[in-house]
C-alpha cells in the first residue's frame, strides 16, 4: 500500500503519462468516503480497480489548485478522474465543400477530410458514412478520410443546396475517436457540369462565336480558303469534328480540315468546287447555309453538354467586267518592208509590237476577240504598194502585232487608230478600248570607228590596218554602224573594207612611196548604208610606221674566260644573237666581225655567231665589234664587246699535312690523321685551288725530300722505313719532317711541307659488370654469376693472361676464366653485406699494366605481403566445401583468393603453400579459398553478425616465411519472394462464394532454395477467410465460406519459407467485393397487380416483412431463391432476366440491364423486380420511390421507362425483407418492382432521383 499525498499531482505535468494499477483500501475504512469508482465497492478492504492506462491531457490540472476550481461531477471518485485528467471531446471537421469534374470515373479521388481532435492522434480517428447516406456515389477511406468517387459522377447528383444557393450533392460522413465519440456532418460535393466545346475565331484564345459568315467569288476556284475558325474545350475533354452538314448544297460545294494545335483545334472551311455562279439563271446561288458540329469525349452520355453545332452563311460575290484604259504605241517606219525600198525584195515576218493591258478587279484572264481599225487607213486594199491597207493585228491575250509583208510609210500614214475588244471568262459581255499607233521615221545609222590607223612601210597587199602605232599588231581597224548596214572604201585600190568593218590595204606598200622616212600618209573615206536605204560616210588617214634594223648582242661564257682554257679548240668565249623587231629574216651576207687583238675568230651556227680564241690566250682585256642588215635592208644594226681573261693560280698544299704513327708501327704503313696513330683515315695531302672553275685544275704528281715519309700521286703518306724497334718512340717524342713539291694538268707548280708524330701504345683496361638480378640473399648462392671482368685494349693487342692477378675482401668470391672473361662467383651461399674485389691484367707488348677495383652490396630479400582479391563473404547456409566469395552475397560471382606480393621480387620468389590457424577455412596452395565445415546451423549467421577469421602463414621457394590474417564475412540468406496474382481485384459476390479460387501465389528464391512450401499461413485483417491448397510449386488462394460486399475492401497476407527456414517471405493482397443486382419477371397476379395492392401479390400483404404468403414471390426470395434462374411460386413463375454487380444502384446501373422485354405470358405480360442486397456498400437504396420527377424528398426516386411508344416515369414500389439465412453473406434485401402487367418487347429502364431530369431518349 502506498499513500498518495496531493503534492504528487504536480500542475505542471505537461503532454500525457499513465496511471495503472489498483486504488485498495484498508480495512480501517468507513463508508462516509463513498462510493470510490463508482462501481458499488465500499472501502471496507476490497480492492477497487480503475483504467489508468491512457494519456493524461492536464487541460484542467492547472486550474485545479485554486480556489476556484470545480471540477463539474458529481458521483464516483472514477467521475472526478476522468474530468481532471481524462477528458474527452468529439473530433472537429475543417474540410466541407469539394469540387469535381462531371463524367469522372469510378475510383478517383475527390478530397480529403481534415479533421483534429483534442485528445486523440489522428491515427486514432476512423472515418466512415452514415448510415443515411444510401445514394453510394462516394465512399470515404476508413483511415485517411480520403474521399473517392464510387460511380461516374454526374451533374444530376447535385440535388441540394449547399447554402450558397449552389446545388451540390450532400456526402453524409462521421468520425469517431477510439473512445466511441463521433462527429457527423454533410460534406457537400460539386460535381460541376461538363461543357461543350466552343467555337473561337482567330485562335484558340480568340471570341467565342456562334455563327459564322464567309464569302466566296465567283471566280473562285477549288480548295480555296473560305474561313479558318478554332474549336476548344474548357476542360480539355478530346474534341471530335463531326463531318460538313450542307443540307442547303446538294452538290457539297464545300469541305473542312482539322488540325491539331496547341489548346484545342484549327477548323478549316475550303471551297470543293469552281462552278460558283452570282447571275440569275439556271445554277445560280447568292449564299450557302452549312453547319459544324463538334463534342467532346462524353457524347454518348444520357445526361450533359457535350456537342455545339455552329451554323454557317457563305456569300457568293458577283464578278466585275474588266476594264481598259486608252493606250498608245509606236511603231518605226523601217519595221515593214517592201521593193520601193530601192533595196530588193524583203518580206518582213511578223512582229510583236507591244502588249495591251487591262484591269480586272478579281485578277481574272482576260481574252481579246477583236482588232478594228477606225482610222490612217484606205480600208479594203491588200496591195503592198499601199499604204494605207491595215497593217496590224492582236493575239487573244492582248499582243499587238505587226503582220507579215507590210508596206509602212511614215511620209504618207504616220498614225493608226483601232478599237480593241475584249471579255473575261465570268462576263458574257464584251468591252472596248481605243488603240493608237504611231510611225516614226527611219534614223540615220551611226558610224563609228577605233582610229588611229597605222600600216608598217614594208606590208604587202592584204594587210590588216591596225591601231596599234607600230602599224603591225595589235587591234585591226574597225568600223561599226548601231544598224545592221553595208560598207563600202574609197579608193579601192589602196584600201578594202570586210562586212564586219575591217580595214586592210589593198597594195604593196613595201617598194611604195609611202615609207615612214618619208612621212606621208595613205587617205580613204567609208560608206554605210541600212536596209532601208538610208547612209552615212566617214573619211580616214592612215599613218606608215617604221620597219626597224636587227639588232645583234653579245652573250658571254664566263666559263672559259681564264688562261686555263681561253685555247684554241671548241671553247666559245662568247654567242653573238640577232633580234629584229618585225621578226625580218637576216641576210647573213651583210654580217662583219672585227678584232683589234687578231688573237680571236667567229663560227656560224644557224643564225647566231660563236667567238673562240686562235691561240693560247694570256691574262688581258679583248675588244670586238659585230654588224648585220635584215632582208629589207632598210637600216644595219651593229654592236660592240669586250671581255677579259683572268691568270689561274698554281695551288696551295693542304689535307694531312700533320700527321701520326704509332710507335709499334712496321715499314709501309700509312700515316693517321687521328693523334693516336693507329685509328682514324689514312694520312692524305691534297691541293686547293683559289679559281677551281678556271677548267677543273688538278695536281698530277707529288715528290717528298724525306724517304722515311713516301707519298704517291694521289697523296697518300706511309712510312719509309721501319719504325718499331727504332729510335723513334713516343716517350722522345720524335717527330718525322718532309717538303713536298706538286704540279698539275696546266703545267703550274706549287710546294709545302708535312710532319708526322709518333705515338703512344696504351696498355689494356680490365672492367666489371655487376649482375645486378643475382645480388640479393635469394640468388648469391651456387655457381649464379655476380660480375663480369672483361678487359679492352686500345690497340686491340693480344692479353697476357698469364699476367692475371684477382683478390676479393672478405675472401667468398673466386673469378673462372671465361674466354678474354673472368667471371665473378660466389664460394658460398652468401649474406647480406658489402663485398670488394680487384684485377690486374697486361697485353701482349708488356709496356704498361691495367688494374681496376669494384664492390657490390648483397640485398636482403624480402618475406613477402599477403594480399586478397576483394572483402569475403560466405552466405549463412553453406556447407562444407562452400567457396568463400568476393560477391556480398556469400554464393555467388569470384572464388575468394589470397595472393602474395614480393617487392622487390629477387629470383621469381613465389609463395609455395599456405596454413590456415581455423579449420573451417581451408587454403589451397595456389591460395583459392573455401570451407571444410558447415556455416549451417553454426554459431555463425547473418543476424549475430560474427565474421569467420583466420591467421595465415605462407612460405616461399627460398624458406621465407611470413603471415597475415583474413576475415569472412556471414552473408543473408533471403526470404522467398512472395507473388499473389491477382494482388488487387474486384469480384462479385457470385465469385466469392465458400470454395472460389480467389488467387494463386508463386514463388522465387534469390538463392534458388527449395519453397517449403507446408509453412505457407496467412495474415492480415481478413487473413481468415482464405484457405490453402498446395498444387505443384504454388499455392491456391479460396474463400473458405461466403464473403459479402458489406466491406468495401479485405486484405490479406500470404507468407512462406524456404528449406533453411531462416526468414519468412510476404506478400499482401486486396480484395473489393462487387454485391449483385438481379432483374426478374414473373406472372403471379399480374392481372389484377396496382399501385395498392402489388406488394401483397408479391407475398407480403402487411408490408412488414411478417407473416409473408407461402410459396409467393417474396417467401421464396427469404427462402434463397435470390440469384436461382426460374422457380414456380403458387400463382406463376418468376424468371431471371438479368443480373449484374453494382455498388450504386442509381446512374447507369438499371440501364445496364440493356433492353428488358416483358412481353410473353399469354399476351398478359410480366411484372418486373430489381432485388439487391441492403447492405452498406450498396448505393443509392431507395427510401421511396414517386409517381414523376421534381420532387425534393432525399432518397426519393423514381423508374423512368424509355420505350418506342413512349418516355415516362414508370409506377413502382420498394421493399426490404430479411432472408431466413444469410445470402451471399447478406441477411437484408430490398426490392424494386412493378405494380402491373407490362407487355412491351423493347424498353430501357433508368432509376432517377425523383430531383433529377429526363434521361435521354434511346428508343
Amino acid at each position: 500500500m502506498a499513500l498518495i499525498d496531493s503534492k504528487q499531482l504536480n500542475p505542471r505535468l505537461t503532454g500525457s503519462f499513465t496511471l495503472s494499477g489498483s486504488l485498495v483500501g484498508d480495512s480501517n475504512a468507513t463508508a462516509s468516503f463513498g462510493v470510490i469508482l463508482g462501481d458499488g465497492s465500499q472501502l471496507s478492504g476490497i480492492t477497487t480497480t480503475y483504467n489508468g492506462n491512457r494519456r493524461i491531457l492536464n487541460t484542467k490540472l492547472p486550474t485545479m489548485y485554486t480556489s476556484s476550481f470545480v471540477p463539474g461531477t458529481t458521483g464516483s471518485i472514477g467521475d472526478f478522474l476522468d474530468a481532471v485528467f481524462y477528458p474527452n471531446t468529439a473530433p472537429q471537421l475543417s474540410s466541407s465543400r469539394f469540387t469535381i469534374q462531371e463524367f469522372v470515373d469510378s475510383g478517383q479521388t475527390v478530397g480529403t477530410i481534415t479533421t483534429s481532435d483534442a485528445e486523440h492522434f489522428s491515427y486514432e480517428l476512423t472515418f466512415a458514412t452514415q448510415s443515411s447516406y444510401t445514394d453510394n456515389f462516394f465512399t470515404i477511406h476508413s483511415g485517411s478520410g480520403v474521399i473517392t468517387t464510387n460511380t461516374s459522377t454526374s451533374a444530376s447528383m447535385n440535388t441540394e443546396n449547399r447554402g450558397d444557393d449552389v446545388l451540390a450533392h450532400p456526402f453524409n460522413i462521421k468520425v469517431t475517436d477510439d473512445s466511441g465519440l463521433a462527429t457527423t456532418a454533410s460534406i457537400y460535393i460539386r460535381v460541376t457540369p461538363n461543357t461543350a466545346p466552343k467555337f473561337r475565331t482567330t485562335s484558340v484564345e480568340g471570341s467565342i462565336i456562334s455563327a459564322q459568315t464567309g464569302s466566296v467569288n465567283e471566280n473562285t476556284t477549288t480548295g480555296t480558303t473560305v474561313l479558318t475558325f478554332f474549336v476548344t474545350d474548357s476542360e480539355d475533354d478530346t474534341i471530335t469534328v463531326h463531318p460538313l452538314s450542307q443540307s442547303a448544297s446538294p452538290d457539297n460545294d464545300f469541305a473542312i480540315s482539322t488540325t491539331n494545335v496547341a489548346g484545342g483545334k484549327r477548323i478549316t472551311l475550303t471551297t470543293a468546287t469552281s462552278s460558283f455562279n452570282f447571275d440569275p439563271g439556271p445554277g445560280s446561288k447568292q449564299q450557302y447555309k452549312l453547319f459544324v458540329s463538334a463534342s467532346d469525349e462524353h457524347q454518348g452520355n444520357t445526361s450533359g453538354s457535350y456537342v455545339t453545332t455552329l451554323p454557317i452563311e457563305v456569300n457568293v460575290t458577283d464578278n466585275l467586267a474588266p476594264t481598259m484604259a486608252s493606250q498608245v504605241f509606236t511603231v518605226s517606219e523601217s519595221s515593214g518592208s517592201h521593193t520601193d525600198h530601192g533595196l530588193g525584195t524583203s518580206t518582213n515576218s511578223q512582229q510583236n509590237v507591244g502588249t495591251i493591258t487591262t484591269n480586272d478587279n478579281e485578277g481574272d484572264t482576260v481574252t481579246f476577240s477583236a482588232l478594228t481599225i477606225t482610222s490612217g487607213s484606205g480600208g479594203g486594199n491588200s496591195s503592198q504598194t499601199d499604204p494605207s491597207n491595215d497593217p496590224f493585228q492582236i493575239s487573244t491575250t492582248g499582243t499587238l502585232q505587226l503582220k507579215a509583208g507590210q508596206y509602212l510609210n511614215s511620209d504618207l500614214f504616220d498614225q493608226y487608230k483601232y478599237t480593241a475588244t475584249y471579255q473575261d471568262n465570268f462576263n458574257a459581255a464584251s468591252s472596248s478600248g481605243t488603240i493608237t499607233i504611231n510611225l516614226s521615221d527611219d534614223p540615220i545609222p551611226t558610224l563609228t570607228d577605233n582610229r588611229a590607223f597605222y600600216i608598217i612601210e614594208s606590208a604587202s597587199s592584204g594587210s590588216s590596218v591596225r591601231t596599234n602605232t607600230n602599224g603591225r599588231t595589235g587591234t585591226v581597224a574597225d568600223f561599226n554602224s548601231n544598224e545592221t548596214v553595208a560598207f563600202t572604201v574609197n579608193p579601192s585600190n589602196r584600201f578594202s573594207i570586210a562586212s564586219n568593218g575591217n580595214l586592210s590595204v589593198n597594195f604593196d606598200v613595201s617598194g611604195s612611196a609611202f615609207t615612214f622616212d618619208a612621212g606621208n600618209t595613205i587617205d580613204g573615206s567609208v560608206t554605210a548604208s541600212n536596209a532601208f536605204g538610208t547612209v552615212t560616210q566617214s573619211e580616214f588617214s592612215v599613218n606608215v610606221a617604221i620597219n626597224n634594223a636587227p639588232q645583234p648582242s653579245f652573250s658571254d661564257n664566263a666559263t672559259f674566260l681564264n688562261t686555263n682554257e681561253a685555247r684554241p679548240g671548241s671553247n666559245t668565249l662568247s654567242t653573238i644573237t640577232f633580234s629584229d623587231t618585225e621578226s625580218d629574216t637576216l641576210n647573213h651576207n651583210t654580217f662583219v666581225f672585227t678584232d683589234p687583238s687578231g688573237q680571236l675568230t667567229t663560227v656560224k651556227s644557224g643564225d647566231t655567231y660563236l667567238v673562240r680564241a686562235s691561240q693560247n690566250l694570256s691574262g688581258s682585256t679583248y675588244q670586238m665589234t659585230a654588224s648585220i642588215q635584215d632582208e629589207h635592208g632598210f637600216r644595219t644594226g651593229t654592236a660592240t664587246n669586250e671581255f677579259t681573261i683572268a691568270q689561274a693560280d698554281v695551288g696551295v698544299l693542304g689535307g694531312d699535312t700533320q700527321a701520326y704513327i704509332i710507335e709499334s708501327a712496321n715499314n709501309g704503313a700509312s700515316l693517321k690523321d687521328n693523334s693516336n696513330g693507329r685509328t682514324g683515315d689514312n694520312a692524305q695531302l691534297s691541293v686547293s685551288y683559289a679559281n677551281p672553275g678556271f677548267g677543273s685544275p688538278a695536281v698530277a704528281s707529288y715528290t717528298s725530300s724525306n724517304a722515311q715519309i713516301a707519298v704517291d700521286s694521289s697523296g697518300n703518306l706511309t712510312l719509309g722505313f721501319q719504325l718499331s724497334g727504332s729510335a723513334f718512340n713516343f716517350d722522345n717524342s720524335s717527330i718525322l719532317t718532309s717538303d713536298i713539291t706538286f704540279q698539275d694538268q696546266y703545267q703550274n707548280l706549287g710546294s709545302g711541307s708535312v710532319s708526322a708524330s709518333v705515338a703512344i701504345n696504351n696498355a689494356p683496361q680490365p672492367s666489371f659488370s655487376d649482375n645486378s638480378t643475382n645480388l640479393n640473399t635469394n640468388l648469391a648462392r651456387g655457381s649464379n654469376l655476380l660480375s663480369t671482368i672483361s678487359f679492352t685494349d686500345t690497340e686491340s693487342d693480344t692479353l697476357n693472361h698469364g699476367s692475371f692477378v684477382f683478390t676479393a675482401v672478405p675472401a667468398q668470391l673466386t673469378a673462372v676464366k671465361s674466354g678474354d672473361d673472368y667471371l665473378v662467383r660466389p664460394t658460398q651461399n652468401l649474406s647480406a653485406g658489402l663485398y670488394r674485389m680487384t684485377a690486374s691484367i697486361q697485353d701482349e707488348h708488356g709496356f704498361r699494366t691495367g688494374t681496376q677495383t669494384n664492390e657490390f652490396t648483397i640485398a636482403q630479400a624480402p618475406a613477402g605481403v599477403m594480399s586478397t582479391n576483394g572483402t569475403f563473404y560466405i552466405i549463412e547456409s553453406a556447407v562444407s566445401g562452400a567457396l568463400i566469395r568476393t560477391n556480398s552475397n556469400g554464393r555467388t560471382g569470384t572464388q575468394g583468393d589470397l595472393g602474395v606480393t614480393y617487392s622487390p621480387n629477387y629470383g621469381s620468389a613465389a609463395v609455395a603453400n599456405f596454413t590456415s590457424s581455423n579449420a573451417m577455412i581451408n587454403i589451397e596452395d595456389n591460395g583459392n579459398l573455401s570451407f571444410k565445415q558447415n556455416v549451417s546451423a553454426s554459431a555463425f549467421t547473418f543476424d549475430a553478425g560474427n565474421p569467420i577469421t583466420s591467421n595465415i602463414t605462407f612460405q616461399d621457394q627460398y624458406q621465407n616465411l611470413g603471415s597475415g590474417s583474413i576475415s569472412v564475412n556471414v552473408a543473408i540468406n533471403n526470404a522467398p519472394t512472395v507473388t499473389i496474382t491477382p494482388s488487387s481485384q474486384t469480384l462479385d459476390t457470385e465469385h466469392t462464394l465458400s470454395g472460389s479460387l480467389i488467387a494463386t501465389a508463386t514463388f522465387s528464391d534469390t538463392e534458388s532454395d527449395t519453397i517449403n512450401l507446408n509453412t505457407f499461413s496467412f495474415s492480415g485483417t481478413h487473413g481468415n477467410l482464405f484457405s490453402a491448397s498446395i498444387d505443384g510449386s504454388n499455392i491456391l488462394i479460396t474463400a473458405n465460406q461466403d464473403i459479402s460486399a458489406s466491406l468495401s475492401q479485405y486484405s490479406f497476407s500470404g507468407n512462406v519459407k524456404d528449406v533453411h527456414g531462416f526468414r519468412t517471405g510476404t506478400a499482401s493482397a486486396t480484395l473489393n467485393v462487387r454485391p449483385m443486382v438481379y432483374l426478374y419477371k414473373q406472372t403471379q397476379g399480374v392481372q389484377t397487380m396496382s399501385s395498392a395492392n402489388a406488394i401483397a401479390v408479391l407475398g407480403d400483404p402487411g408490408g412488414d416483412d411478417v407473416d409473408v404468403t407461402t410459396n409467393s414471390v417474396i417467401d421464396n426470395f427469404k427462402s434463397g431463391s435470390i440469384g436461382s434462374g426460374s422457380f414456380a411460386t403458387a400463382g406463376g413463375q418468376t424468371t431471371l432476366i438479368t443480373s449484374q454487380s453494382s455498388y450504386n444502384l442509381a446512374g447507369d446501373t438499371f440501364r445496364n440491364f440493356g433492353n428488358v422485354d416483358l412481353s410473353g405470358n399469354s399476351g398478359n405480360g410480366h411484372s418486373w423486380l430489381v432485388v439487391f442486397p441492403s447492405s452498406s456498400a450498396m448505393g443509392s437504396k431507395p427510401n421511396t420511390m414517386a409517381g414523376s420527377l421534381g420532387g425534393s424528398t432525399l432518397h426519393e426516386y423514381v423508374i423512368f421507362n424509355d420505350n418506342s411508344i413512349a418516355d415516362a416515369v414508370e409506377s413502382s414500389g420498394i421493399h426490404y425483407f430479411s432472408t431466413n439465412e444469410p445470402k451471399r453473406g447478406v441477411s437484408r434485401f430490398g426490392m424494386i418492382h412493378g405494380v402491373g402487367a407490362n407487355t412491351e418487347t423493347t424498353q430501357f429502364y433508368h432509376l432517377v432521383p425523383s430531383s433529377g431530369s429526363t434521361p435521354s431518349s434511346e428508343n
